[in-house]
């Protein structure tokens, strides 16, 4: 899969080819094929593509490539990553959470790295390299929904224990505040039934001396 020309002392130069296959469609679809023929690239468009197509794409290509930069996730990326190709992203907030300190610096550009697409080319230069399978071979990524779903348990129980002094201590502010309700609420009861049975007794009293007491509340 190479190209020949005139190389120094007459050895031939082999030049790569590349050729560009994009899955999925959009408003753009009309524009990218029409510079695509105008300027005559190794481009394939593959239009709306079925998710059972997608692995075997996945594994055929070198690099797989993103230059989306409002992503939730980015589930390509995983899949990508997951069929064991590497993979060329801009830095954005969503693609550095998650896959900054796992892959490799090169792999990531910068989108506003200045005009033209140096910044895009070196990273597909790294991540097209057979260093880069090689490295991805080693360090596979795991992106099963049984890992994900262990790393999100895992930030509850660090944002669990991060929160407990906070609850300890407004527990203890309930507390505080229940003891004193429950001590308040005995000492009215307790003076109701003082006031209730002084009454009584004043009446005996007076009753057994003959006495005719008035008793105001």
């Amino acid at each position: 899969e190479g190209g020949s020309g005139g190389g120094k002392g007459g050895a031939a130069k082999k030049a790569p080819m590349i050729r560009l296959v994009i899955a999925g469609d959009g408003p753009s679809m009309a524009y990218l094929k029409a510079e695509a023929s105008a300027k005559g690239l190794p481009v394939t468009f593959l239009g709306n593509t079925d998710h059972a197509s997608l692995p075997p794409l996945y594994r055929a290509a070198d690099v797989f490539v993103t230059c989306s930069l409002s992503e939730t996730y980015g589930l390509t990326v995983a899949e990508s990553l997951a069929a064991g190709t590497p993979v060329v992203m801009p830095h954005c907030e969503v693609f550095d959470e998650l896959w900054k300190e796992r892959l490799p610096a090169a792999w990531m550009y910068e989108p506003s790295a200045g005009p033209g697409p140096g910044a895009l080319l070196a990273a597909l230069k790294a991540a097209g390299s057979p260093s880069a399978q090689q490295w991805l071979a080693d360090n596979p990524v795991n992106v099963s929904w049984e890992a994900a779903t262990a790393e999100l348990m895992q930030h509850y129980d660090e944002a669990i224990e991060a929160n407990m002094p906070y609850r300890r201590e407004k527990s203890s502010y309930h507390m505080a505040l229940r003891h004193s309700v429950v001590a308040a609420a005995a000492l009215v009861g307790l003076w109701w039934l003082m006031r209730v049975y002084a009454r009584y007794l004043i009446r005996a009293f007076a009753h057994m001396m003959a006495l005719d007491v008035v008793i105001a509340n």
